[in-house]
């Protein structure tokens, strides 16, 4: 399962690569061929913003699935656990965006969060356990 989720994650982070690359050539044609300074605020800020409507609108608006998970068969869902519905419900904007920050965490931290998944039976991260989430097929 967690080779599962790091292909599914490899496969998100080269979509993403694409959006950005897009996202920066459109920039360039805007500044009229100039270069977008190095180091500049904005421009990370820019990357780190389309990343989070990038992940949370798969996760809240494309059924937990981004296209990773799809490709392998595995999704975001509320656990169900800690609901009492039958049918999973979607994914709150609130926690998808406090679970973007602590997986962004996790991988600044060299996968903390994914080690805390091999101590656990329920195989799940600490992300998914703060936020009340769970990744399955």
């Amino acid at each position: 399962m967690m080779l599962k989720r790091f292909f599914a994650l490899c496969y998100d982070l080269f979509l993403l690569i694409c959006v950005w690359l897009i996202v920066s050539t459109v920039l360039v044609i805007f500044l009229k061929g100039n270069a977008i300074p190095p180091n500049s605020l904005w421009y990370q800020c820019l990357l780190l913003a389309i990343a989070q409507v990038f992940f949370i609108g798969f996760w809240c608006f494309g059924r937990g699935q981004t296209v990773g998970l799809k490709a392998w068969g595995l999704r975001l869902a509320v656990d169900s656990s800690t609901q009492h519905s039958v049918f999973p419900p979607t994914i709150p904007l609130k926690k998808a965006f406090i679970y973007f920050w602590l997986g962004a965490l996790s991988l600044v931290l060299m996968g903390a969060g994914w080690c805390f998944m091999r101590g656990n039976t329920q195989q799940r991260s600490w992300a998914e356990r703060i936020c009340g989430l769970k990744v399955g097929v």
